[in-house]
């Protein structure tokens, strides 16, 4: 019964033209197919429990959709001869408190909060094209409305179920006011942790900041030319000091972290970090540091 649940959950689902029906088809799996297979009415007493589904014993915490998500996300990481060469790519950018701290009421808390989040969004989809939204492994991406309006007319609107699309039953499902909130919430953070192909590394990187310079340009050029449609002029000096504060504003960073494939290697390396060091010396006083037997090999 299991393995039929799973199989007709998304069945008689149609996705778009052929050229892009292979990231429609994915996006519909990794977007979709828990909550489908969770909310089949005729067997929510037994759908509702896959979502707690155990992945392995060895990682009895996790469920086995966290580990199909790492596992499709090492799967995009090959490199030309086929082997899996993975990297972790820090992304971040700010300032935020700075940022945040210019709000003079409510409503200005709420737009500079959203538009972190819409920023960031916007560089995570960068990293979602090349290697698929699974590579994103914080913050989990999976029903965060801010980043799945990126995807609405690409993808989610083409996906057709019999009466309606994946959008709408994603987020007009008759609940106008939650679908808003969930759609309004600026959810993400303005950093992440992916996990990338090492080759296409820095590439994806810099598409990335890429990504949140031009957005924020786009803002900027819109909200510009809303006031002074307002002021009835155009200053060209106004204009230049408007940029060049725009132009101030990113400060972005990110760091790409080869993946250490010898295990000992990675743990001796994560025991040697600075902030290990006084932690290290109590356990080793109290012969509790894992690290023992590395340090006399």
């Amino acid at each position: 019964m299991a393995v039929e649940l799973l199989q007709n959950a998304v069945g008689g689902i149609k996705v778009g033209n052929e050229d892009n029906k292979w990231k429609e088809t994915f996006f519909l799996y990794w977007r979709r197919w828990l909550e489908e297979v969770v909310q089949i009415p005729t067997s929510k007493h037994v759908a509702r429990h896959f979502a707690y589904f155990p992945a392995e014993t060895r990682l009895p915490d996790h469920s086995i959709w966290n580990h199909m998500s790492l596992t499709a996300a090492l799967q995009g990481c090959r490199d030309d001869k086929q082997e899996i060469k993975p990297a972790f790519l820090s992304f971040n950018f700010g300032p935020v408190q700075e940022f945040i701290a210019q709000a003079r009421s409510t409503q200005d808390l709420w737009s500079g909060s959203y538009m972190l989040a819409w920023l960031t969004a916007h560089a995570m989809k960068t990293v979602a094209d090349y290697n698929g939204p699974d590579s994103i492994i914080f913050p989990s991406l999976r029903g965060q409305g801010v980043f799945d309006v990126l995807y609405r007319d690409e993808l989610y609107a083409r996906i057709k179920y019999k009466n309606d699309t994946l959008w709408q039953r994603m987020y007009n499902d008759g609940d106008k006011i939650g679908s808003a909130k969930r759609l309004l919430n600026p959810t993400l953070p303005n950093r992440f942790l992916a996990v990338v192909p090492a080759q296409f590394a820095k590439d994806i990187a810099q598409a990335a900041q890429q990504a949140v310079e031009d957005e924020l340009n786009r803002i900027s050029e819109c909200c510009l030319d809303k006031f002074m449609q307002v002021a009835g002029r155009s200053d060209e000096n106004w204009q230049k000091r408007w940029r060049r504060q725009v132009e101030m504003f990113p400060q972005i960073s990110w760091a790409v972290t080869p993946w250490e494939h010898d295990v000992n290697k990675a743990l001796k390396r994560f025991a040697e970090l600075p902030i290990n060091k006084n932690w290290n010396k109590v356990r080793d006083n109290v012969g509790l540091s894992p690290y023992a037997n590395l340090k006399k090999a």
